[in-house]
């Protein structure tokens, strides 16, 4: 399926599901970890959903990699709603370097300042095209079911903070009450996700 890259007004905004499943709310009830989608949308061209997905490749010969996952105006699975189920008294804030607090399970990424919301779309869409899904081990957090990431070593949402520092030049910091997002403090090097490879 062909991948727009022609968003006229796009907004970018981050959803979730809960990772791993119904295993992944066995592991952590009490504060599950999210597996985070980047959506890019608008009202001519629908939306693109971009994740970081297990690649299966080598998995005979013990290795499992990251590659991109492309949603083509079709939402993952299992998105989790809007609102949390919890009540947060807690608004949205954003802001390069500041905290994103999220009472939504839906949350907004600005453009870097000096940035269009177009070019902003433009480059997350190549630079999620080029990135070299054979260098990039999978990883699962520290102790299982953990909050954070060993050094060095990634997952999904290290994709994603990854995806989004190759453009933004910083990691937007997001904290999701009742959820943790293991690995985002662990982006992928910007240099593993190259426009060279975008064709």
């Amino acid at each position: 399926m062909p991948i727009k890259l022609d968003y006229q007004d796009p907004n970018v905004k981050l959803v979730a599901r809960i990772a791993g499943g119904l295993f992944g709310s066995m592991v952590s009830p009490s504060k599950p970890s999210v597996h985070m989608v980047l959506l890019i949308q608008d009202l001519y061209s629908g939306f693109l959903g971009i994740d970081g997905q297990l690649d299966p490749t080598f998995v005979m010969h013990g290795y499992i990699s990251l590659k991109t996952g492309f949603y083509d105006n079709v939402l993952p699975t299992r998105i989790l709603p809007a609102w949390p189920v919890k009540p947060n008294p807690l608004n949205n804030f954003l802001g390069g370097g500041k905290t994103i607090v999220a009472r939504s399970l839906e949350i907004p990424i600005d453009p870097p300042p000096r940035m269009s919301s177009r070019d902003f779309a433009k480059r997350l869409i190549t630079n999620a095209k080029g990135f070299n899904r054979f260098i990039t081990p999978y990883s699962v957090p520290k102790n299982l079911g953990g909050s954070v990431m060993r050094p060095r070593e990634y997952n999904s949402s290290s994709y994603l903070s990854g995806l989004l520092q190759s453009v933004m030049g910083y990691v937007p910091k997001i904290y999701i009450d009742g959820y943790q997002t293991p690995g985002w403090e662990n982006p992928i090097p910007r240099e593993y996700f190259s426009p060279d490879r975008y064709a």
